[in-house]
């Protein structure tokens, strides 16, 4: 299968296993040429087509952009075929090792949150890390390899990937960029600090027929390293921040009013999701009840945590959504007659320890 690899990848392995762990801000390297010319160019070939869906679906929420993913990759011809081949077989798990110095490493068959990956124009992914568990075989997640399929990209359209040092500290971030142009590769460790995302994609009225283009595989090992979170956990994002020059004064433009439409809409489908994640937690536990079981004392503390903390939540949002409808009456919003006094509440918001 290493004859679907470039002669120049198989030839820097040694190189690349001597910055792997030195390259800042996480452990990571960029190739950039993986595969084998004429091989690449047919994965590009079978790529499948963006579903139009996609991008009314966005539009109609006011956003730009979109995302489709195919997590069957072997259905989309024989060059994905081969590809799975190569990206599982022993050999090529065996580089990787050498790479990384990270061993046992095990190739998910699944490609959960993997697969092919294409973006549309105006898409972006904000910085993040990686979910850690796989929700199946709960092995712990090592490693991303990214290929990129876009031969005409240019760095000024955006979309190339991006490592955060710290996006929470924005004034301190400091970002590496890695190129999407095609065949460009990048293998990242994947830890509780390595943030990464990608810029807007803002592609030329004439190649809006254009769309970001990758392949992602994710390697797991069965247990997590000694020196990283056991703390199980979806993916972390951090939403942008206001733009400093939008302030009291400032005429807003075309571009600043899309932006702050997205920004908002992007939100909302973050807190969604974490909602979701909060709600979703709290019924699976009840889905183990049966009538005749009696409570353990653990269980009882979860089951009354789970509920203290999604009144809070709940209290919270409510608070929140009066401020938001009485905004010249916000002091009045915060102790309405119905609310519950958060002053008097002795538990923090979404403490769930006691």
């Amino acid at each position: 299968m290493l004859e679907l690899l470039s002669t120049e990848f198989k030839n820097s392995t040694e190189r690349l296993s001597q910055s792997f762990q030195k390259n800042s801000p996480c452990p990571h390297v960029s190739v950039q040429s993986l595969l084998e010319h004429n091989f690449c160019r047919r994965l590009i070939s079978e790529f499948p087509a963006c579903d139009p869906s996609v991008l009314e679906k966005f539009h109609a929420n006011g956003m730009r952009g979109g995302k489709t993913k195919h997590q069957r990759i072997r259905e989309l011809g024989d060059s994905f075929c081969a590809f799975d081949d190569l990206v599982q077989s022993k050999e090529f798990l065996e580089i990787l090792t050498r790479i990384t110095g990270i061993s046992n490493l095990i190739y998910d068959p699944e490609y959960y949150g993997g697969g092919s990956h294409e973006s549309l124009n105006g898409e972006r992914l904000l910085p993040h890390i990686d979910y850690n568990y796989h929700p199946t075989t709960r092995w712990y997640r090592r490693l991303n390899l990214l290929i990129y399929l876009n031969p005409e990209w240019q760095a000024e359209w955006g979309g190339q990937l991006e490592l955060h040092s710290d996006p929470l500290t924005p004034d301190k971030d400091q970002i590496t960029r890695c190129s999407a142009g095609m065949n460009n590769c990048t293998l990242l460790e994947t830890t509780s600090t390595s943030w990464h995302g990608f810029p807007a994609i803002e592609l030329p009225h004439d190649k809006r027929h254009l769309t970001r283009r990758s392949i992602a595989v994710y390697y797991y090992t069965l247990q997590p390293p000694s020196d990283d979170t056991a703390l199980n956990r979806s993916t972390v994002y951090v939403d942008e921040p206001l733009p400093s020059h939008i302030t009291a004064g400032h005429v807003m433009t075309e571009k600043d009013i899309l932006f702050l439409r997205e920004q908002w809409q992007m939100r909302g489908n973050h807190s969604r999701v974490l909602l979701d994640e909060v709600i979703n937690h709290g019924y699976q536990f009840s889905n183990y009840l049966e009538p005749g079981n009696t409570f353990s004392n653990q269980e009882a503390q979860r089951m009354r945590d789970t509920y203290q903390a999604i009144e809070r939540l709940i209290d919270e949002l409510e608070c929140l959504h009066l401020e938001f409808r009485n905004p010249d009456k916000t002091a009045d919003s915060k102790c309405a007659s119905w609310l519950r006094n958060r002053q008097n509440n002795a538990v923090p918001f979404l403490d769930t320890s006691s």
